[in-house]
């Protein structure tokens, strides 16, 4: 079929195995590079794949040995990651994203073929909102029934659930609410001098207008949404009431048979190519010292970068988590950890680089952790570019060389500077890769995961 029609993209909406069934069989190689044989004399070669938070960009080369004056056909696959059988995605953010990749690779002139596990529900409302979309953009209106109407007239059951047509509602209400805030890295200092101007006819900045829409379409946290970081063994891990991590991407230690011994306030938020790329946390109290060592120690995140003093205007911002001797072995719980060196590299006092070595009571096996401490950001301020950007390059290094384990950003509260110097790091990497970046739309997908990422308009400026 693909062969014989040709077309340029192939999206696919469901992984190969879902809740331990079989959803759809392996049709391309599985190694990037090989060849696989797929009968008639079709040829797929796997070119490369490019991994991204909630879906992963494959190349296809297809040949036919039976063919052989007819070109090679080269096939585009988008694999979205995060939708249920059955269900919908938690939000649409995701989603609205991945539909405007596709569209950027996708040739307009050639066919799309779109498939989940059965064809019809998954695939009907991918197609239906993606209709719409365009619809949207050239004509400024949508009519989702009469266009399911039409399309159940050439495959049945498209759209499966109720569940899925509301999604679409909801995900067409989002993007007509928020538009398209993507900026093109050449035209973001224009774009920055027309943000920090009034916006026509009225009397705020364009930053002011587009912090408050944040506020009005970022999810909106109740008790069930963080009932666990509200229990009360876990009172005195928080640093403040208000400011609690969601239950659903929290990140979980290991349980001891003590209550609450795996809660720890930090999350799970994804890069821009990366799942669950860093863990945004609070920086310790006295009551979690020695979960915080336990947490970098279980998910071997190799770096720390803490962005606030322990103390700042006379409050604690940060409880002291680290031996302060050099070649000195502290214990935290049952890890020890030892400062082995501490400098100024980037030719500034105002970050401090230390490097510990952290093993556990057994000394089953130990690793470097570097930890990148800045005393120049206050908490409702900015840091110097140049700084910034020295950090996060050798930090990069860093990361590279340690298989791409989670992150640890940390500040008082795990939310404000951490969310603005993550929000920095992942858009400098899709810059780096796309030429494109869209502070707004990754502060909100953020801000799913956990709440009030980048409480102050300062940090959006």
């Amino acid at each position: 079929m693909i062969w014989e029609h040709r077309p340029g993209s192939i999206v696919m909406l469901t992984k190969l195995v879902e809740g331990g069934k079989r959803k759809c069989e392996l049709y391309w190689p599985e190694k990037v590079g090989d060849t696989f044989k797929a009968g008639c004399g079709i040829h797929v070669q796997y070119k490369e794949v490019v991994p991204f938070a909630d879906f992963e960009i494959k190349k296809f080369i297809v040949t036919n040995d039976q063919k052989p004056k007819v070109p090679a056909l080269e096939v585009q696959h988008f694999q979205f990651l995060s939708w249920p059988d059955h269900g919908v995605p938690k939000f649409s953010t995701a989603l609205i994203s991945f539909i405007r990749r596709l569209r950027q690779y996708h040739n307009p002139q050639s066919a799309m073929l779109v498939h989940c596990s059965a064809g019809v529900g998954r695939t009907g409302a991918f197609i239906l909102l993606d209709s719409m979309l365009e619809k949207i953009a050239s004509e400024s209106s949508v009519n989702v029934y009469e266009c399911l109407t039409k399309m159940r007239q050439q495959r049945i059951h498209l759209v499966q659930t109720l569940v899925q047509y509301v999604f679409i509602h909801d995900a067409l209400v989002e993007l007509v609410t928020c538009g398209d805030t993507s900026v093109p890295a050449k035209a973001l200092r224009g774009h920055i001098k027309k943000m920090v101007r009034n916006i026509p006819g009225g009397d705020v900045s364009g930053f002011t207008a587009q912090f408050r829409l944040l506020a009005r379409v970022s999810r909106k946290p109740s008790d069930s949404d963080n009932s666990e970081g509200l229990a009360p063994h876990n009172k005195d891990k928080n640093r403040y009431p208000g400011r609690i991590p969601y239950n659903m991407n929290r990140v979980r230690l290991k349980p001891t048979g003590v209550s609450g011994a795996e809660y720890i306030n930090a999350s799970f938020l994804d890069g821009y190519k990366q799942k669950n790329a860093y863990m945004a946390a609070q920086a310790p109290v006295a009551a979690t010292v020695n979960d915080f060592w336990r947490m970098v120690w279980e998910f071997k995140s190799r770096a720390v970068v803490m962005l606030c003093q322990l103390e700042e205007n006379g409050q604690e911002m940060s409880h002291q988590y680290w031996p302060t001797q050099l070649k000195a072995k502290q214990l935290y719980g049952k890890n020890s950890v030892t400062l082995i060196s501490e400098e100024h590299p980037f030719g500034a006092k105002e970050i401090v680089v230390r490097k510990f070595e952290i093993t556990d009571e057994k000394n089953t096996a130990v690793f470097t952790v570097t930890q990148y401490h800045v005393l120049c950001w206050a908490e409702e301020g900015k840091m110097a570019a140049g700084l910034l950007l020295q950090m996060i390059s050798d930090l990069n290094k860093l990361q590279r060389n340690t298989e791409n384990k989670p992150i640890t950003v940390v500040c008082n509260d795990g939310m404000g500077r951490t969310g603005a110097f993550i929000c920095v790091h992942a858009m400098l990497d899709r810059v780096n890769s796309e030429h494109i970046l869209d502070f707004f739309q990754f502060v909100k997908s953020s801000r799913i995961n956990r709440p009030d990422i980048i409480r102050e308009e300062v940090y959006i400026v």
